[in-house]
């Protein structure tokens, strides 16, 4: 198994054209905190796209995988079918986006790491399923949406080449939405 490399190159107010450069697996910490900082040991780690899909390093037949021996990163698939279990009215088969409006909630989990207020929709974890809101890394090496957002990446390449298919949770309903990132 090969180490799936770490970045943190961002400096806020600016592009990282590092970052926006990978055309390999990556992972990094929310706001470039280091592994011992509480968005790491809070959340884990954010991976791009290219580490999700087991994308092997330029000039290497090497894959690499984020995952512990005997796991694997769900498939747009096995998401569909965790939807249907949780939301048996879901509809994963026509819906790009919206693929249920009530699993979310029953798979966020009931932590106060949610920023939860007004207005928002609390998680019930009823599903076991456990979301935290670790928010996203953006394309341009920028962060957003700790403690509003939960993003999941599938193994399941999308149409265009170094796209895939991605979840994502919001604080302010409790919806389970699909797309492409």
């Amino acid at each position: 198994m090969t180490a799936i490399p770490f970045n943190n190159s961002y400096t806020s107010g600016t592009v990282s054209t590092v970052w926006q450069g990978l055309t390999d697996g990556a992972y990094t910490i929310y706001d470039n905190e280091g592994s011992s900082g509480a968005n790491a040991t809070n959340y884990g780690f954010l991976y791009n796209g290219y580490a999700a899909l087991g994308i092997a390093t330029p000039g290497s037949t090497t894959y690499k995988n984020l995952c512990p021996t005997g796991y694997h990163v769900p498939t747009d698939s096995d998401w569909n079918k965790l939807v249907i279990f949780i939301d048996s009215g879901a509809d994963t088969i026509t819906s790009i986006t919206t693929q249920s409006l009530t699993a979310g909630t029953l798979m966020k989990s009931t932590s106060a790491l949610w920023n939860v207020g007004f207005g928002t929709i609390s998680g019930t974890n009823t599903s076991g399923f456990s979301a935290l809101p670790g928010g996203y890394r953006y394309s341009d090496g920028s962060f957003g949406y700790v403690r509003n957002d939960a993003f999941f990446w599938s193994a399941t390449e999308y149409a265009n080449v170094g796209t895939a298919w991605s979840r994502g949770l919001s604080l302010n309903n409790g919806g389970v939405y699909r797309s492409n990132n």
